[in-house]
């Protein structure tokens, strides 16, 4: 490997100032190329940008690599013996009975009959003090999901708003779920302190999840790594309800068998094993042509 040509290039401006190093539109610059400060910008301001680029590659590997070039993932399955990354997407507006049907055959036939062990959805949850680039559902609509034709027993994450806590408990309860626990998303934009959120009495740095389970001790027992993930997490901010990789990967070591589902997933989001339903899944079936 030759080092001096992975180190960042540097770039001095008329002034005598260094240009950032990464980023050839990015107008910050310093007056020395001290590496804590070269760091300290980096991780705050082009962290999620290189997130978001890698994200959107087409081609990606069952191990959830993703790579620009086709030549780069199969350099890359030869080396680890892996496959092609298989997931589906099912379009839709889930206020639609017929969709949850739709997903509900889906899975019975990807799964051999079962339904999904693990369900994650972040709804788009009215009144909150953020201005979303999409429509919201009212509480009625959420909770009028029919998410009982596609789960009998199994865990079922459940993303909240600090509002929406009772909400969203009653939801789970309703259909049969027993709070397991809540998990909770620390959020940084430097890998290291939290960030200045909004919130109407303090500063939110923290989005939560309540886990629900369904079915008797020996099935779970059976199906899932129990007592092998925890319930916390410190990862960048994302995009607007883009959701951390590290929550992906916490659900598939706890379920290593069969599909998982995201109701609401994003794009950038799509992983291996996984099923995503919502406005974005249009993308992905586009994106397999």
């Amino acid at each position: 490997m030759n080092k001096a040509k992975d180190q960042p290039q540097y770039v001095k401006d008329r002034e005598g100032n260094f240009k950032c190093p990464y980023y050839k539109n990015c107008v910050k610059k310093y007056k020395s190329v001290d590496i804590d400060n070269v760091y300290k910008h980096v991780s705050r301001k082009h962290q999620k940008q290189k997130m978001i680029k890698i994200s959107n590659y087409q081609h990606m590997c069952s191990c959830n690599k993703r790579y620009k070039y086709r030549k780069d993932l199969n350099k890359h399955q030869r080396a680890k013996d892996h496959n092609d990354a298989i997931y589906h997407g099912i379009y839709g507006d889930v206020k639609i009975h017929d969709i949850w049907w739709e997903l509900r055959n889906l899975i019975l036939q990807l799964n051999g009959g079962r339904l999904f062990d693990v369900v994650m959805c972040d709804p788009p949850h009215p009144d909150t003090c953020l201005n979303l680039p999409y429509n919201t559902m009212s509480e009625e609509q959420i909770l009028s999901m029919p998410v009982e034709l596609i789960q009998e027993r199994g865990f079922f994450f459940l993303w909240t708003t600090n509002a929406k806590r009772q909400m969203c408990e009653k939801f789970l309860e309703g259909r049969g779920y027993k709070i397991a626990t809540y998990l909770e998303w620390f959020k940084t934009d430097n890998g290291e302190t939290l960030i200045h959120g909004i919130g109407g009495y303090f500063s939110h740095c923290v989005e939560e999840c309540i886990i629900g389970v369904k079915g008797d001790i020996k099935y779970l027992e059976e199906r899932f790594n129990l007592q092998r993930v925890k319930n916390g997490i410190l990862d960048y901010r994302r995009q607007t309800s883009q959701k951390p990789v590290q929550i992906y990967e916490m659900i598939e070591k706890l379920s290593p068998y069969g599909w998982l589902l995201d109701i609401f997933g994003t794009f950038i989001n799509r992983r291996h094993r996984w099923v995503f339903l919502g406005n974005e899944s249009d993308r992905m079936k586009r994106e397999k042509k």
